[in-house]
């Protein structure tokens, strides 16, 4: 079984924030994932366990820079056995 998680990073809300000049939320400083769409991730790893085989494939809109919450959602699977 495959399945594909749509996650958003946010900045984190335990960091102060801030507005920019046009009053937009300024996302210059740390970003993390969503926790609702932890919830998500988490559920598609216990789907694949369950179904025995296959992969979650974690898919975020953004800038290439800002890729810690996805890399950090990749260490939450089980490493894959060496073929």
């Amino acid at each position: 079984m495959n399945i594909v998680v749509c996650v958003k990073q946010i900045p984190d809300p335990a960091a102060p924030q801030s507005l920019d000049a046009s009053h937009n939320l300024n996302r210059s400083g740390k970003l993390i994932l969503d926790e609702a769409d932890t919830y998500g991730v988490e559920m598609a790893l216990q789907l694949v366990d369950k179904a025995g085989a296959g992969e979650v494939t974690v898919v975020s809109m953004g800038s290439a820079a800002d890729v810690a919450g996805l890399r950090n959602a990749s260490q939450w699977a089980p490493p894959r056995p060496s073929s």
